[in-house]
């Protein structure tokens, strides 16, 4: 059994067709890392924020809660809770102030 032979057009569009997934392909990998590349930048500026905040707040004796420190270094609570550096700097913050609450008792 003998089967058609493609005509000349066809495959000129098949070959058409790969280039242009090619293309796309590559675009999409650029635009990508480029947006990993944002995010990841906007992370590390939200992690900044958030450890000053919390050298202010420790310093000034301030409750240390999350909705506290989201507020004021205007991240989000999820933010805190899912990045591990964040909630580690929460946690080790938050730690230190219940320490100096336990000093203050004894001292007074």
């Amino acid at each position: 059994m003998t089967f058609p032979a493609v005509p000349a057009a066809r495959t000129a569009r098949t070959a058409r067709t790969a280039r242009t997934a090619r293309t796309a392909r590559t675009a999409c990998t650029a635009r990508t890392a480029r947006a990993l590349e944002a995010r990841r930048q906007k992370t590390e500026v939200s992690l900044a924020r958030t450890k000053d905040v919390l050298d202010e707040m420790v310093e000034s004796r301030a409750p240390i809660t999350m909705a506290a420190v989201a507020r004021t270094a205007d991240v989000s609570r999820t933010f805190l809770y899912e990045h591990a550096d964040a909630r580690a700097l929460v946690d080790k913050a938050m730690n230190q102030a219940a320490g100096r609450r336990v000093q203050d008792r004894q001292t007074v």
